[in-house]
């Protein structure tokens, strides 16, 4: 898809306050080419950009985190069930779960780093992904994290029973097999080699269920909040209200999570959400109206930072019927129209144009420093 144009989601947030905050919607990053395990990267903050650029990634925060306390955000989307494998909402939902890989929030979603597999060996051939699991893992309802779970959770991905539909079936047609070598080492068998492979095992939606949990429930999920392995546990859902989790007390990484727990408050309209933190009601938010965020800039007690969202806009000519079958008139209209007038028009968020393919801020651009050494 050609990107035609770059909108920005305006982020909000009182104070700085470092949370895992275990969201999807992230586009992939480049394939990871090694096995080794890296070091588990901590959550990162944004750093504040020029007016008309992008940050290039995200930072890692400066200084020690604070800890405690329970972040509440003004958020816009809820879930139309429970069941993340068939289309239950990543931005809600993940928080609860974990992947056998994830992408690196510190260098901006370029690298693929451990989650629940803690290393992997990549056969040469590609054909063959080994995962080593993370020891001593439990999932929210006490039940121990094994190779099982990883096997149970692809099968259905893979190939879901009947009733059960999976919105990542297609993603997986290069997987022949997976198989459990042992109770902590889990084989991917593909034909043919995907060199995006960690990526995909990267993916938002791509969390790790209870192999009991899926068993239990006739491996249909929607109407469960099924237990996970994330950095936050299940309390409450108070519909179209709000949803609380509390923190994990027995997550595998013990320094996290940083805060006590979540509040995920259900505010749809953009400018409610600004008003929300403006007004004390909630701590963080984002993809708020600008008239909100610009409000923001001018209080020392709200700090704000622009996030890129990449997406396309278009408008088709039938280029078989006059006056549009003439390459100078679609010209003059290419040239008469106003990209940034119809911007405002049509949109509550800021724009900036597109100056490059891949602009910064999506983790396929080119880093600016490497940029400078080309030549033209």
């Amino acid at each position: 898809m050609k990107r035609m144009a770059e909108s920005r989601w305006n982020f909000l947030s009182i104070g700085l306050i470092l949370a895992l905050l275990l969201t999807a919607c992230a586009p992939a990053a480049a394939p990871a080419e090694t096995g080794n395990a890296a070091e588990v990267a901590e959550p990162a903050a944004m750093a504040p950009e020029a007016a008309g650029t992008v940050e290039d990634g995200m930072m890692r925060p400066s200084g020690e985190p604070q800890r405690g306390g329970i972040l509440r955000t003004a958020f816009g989307v809820t879930t139309a069930h429970f069941d993340i494998h068939q289309g239950g909402s990543t931005s809600v939902l993940a928080h609860l779960y974990n992947n056998l890989v994830r992408l690196n929030l510190v260098d901006g979603l370029r690298s693929v780093v451990p989650d629940l597999a803690q290393s992997w060996d990549i056969a040469d051939d590609g054909l063959t992904y080994t995962f080593h699991l993370r020891e001593g893992v439990k999932f929210h309802d006490g039940e121990p994290f094994t190779s099982a779970d990883v096997v149970a959770t692809f099968n259905r991905i893979i190939d879901p029973p009947e009733g059960v539909v999976s919105i990542s079936k297609d993603e997986f047609v290069m997987v022949d097999s997976v198989e459990a070598v042992d109770d902590m080492t889990v084989q991917f068998n593909l034909n043919p080699p995907r060199p995006y492979f960690l990526d995909l095992l990267a993916g938002v939606n791509m969390v790790i269920y209870s192999k009991k949990t899926l068993e239990e429930n006739n491996y249909d999920l929607r109407e469960v909040v099924a237990p996970g392995t994330g950095a936050f546990k299940f309390v409450e859902y108070q519909t179209a209200e709000k949803w609380i989790f509390d923190r994990n007390e027995d997550y595998w990484d013990p320094e996290l999570p940083y805060v006590d727990g979540l509040e995920l408050l259900h505010v749809p309209a953009w400018s409610d959400r600004g008003t929300a933190v403006l007004t004390g009601q909630a701590d963080m938010s984002w993809n708020v109206a600008f008239e909100t965020w610009t409000e923001g800039e001018t209080r020392d007690d709200v700090e704000v930072n622009k996030l890129a969202n990449f997406g396309a806009y278009w408008v088709f000519f039938n280029t078989t019927k006059e006056p549009l079958n003439d390459a100078r008139v679609r010209r003059a209209i290419n040239l008469a129209v106003s990209r940034q007038n119809l911007i405002k028009a049509f949109s509550s968020q800021e724009q900036i144009n597109l100056t490059r393919w891949v602009p910064q801020g999506d983790p396929y651009a080119t880093p600016p420093e490497e940029i400078a050494t080309l030549p033209g």
